[in-house]
């Protein structure tokens, strides 16, 4: 199902890199890696980082 006119690619491409269906030998999981800095981000929550915060949460929304 396509919604909003999402690359589906490029977010699956974000949570597992893979070529021609090879898992790449140093795949990283961006969604996982953003989720650990979004919990450390939200430790330190004030009024001077807000911004980043907003920007973390879009790129969230953008690959779900």
């Amino acid at each position: 199902m396509v919604s909003e006119g999402h690359f589906h690619q490029m977010q699956n491409f974000l949570r597992e890199q893979t070529i021609n269906g090879y898992i790449i030998k140093n795949n990283c999981n961006i969604v996982k890696f953003m989720v650990k800095i979004f919990t450390s981000y939200y430790k330190y929550l004030g009024e001077h980082n807000v911004v980043l915060g907003e920007k973390i949460i879009d790129f969230f929304i953008e690959i779900i």
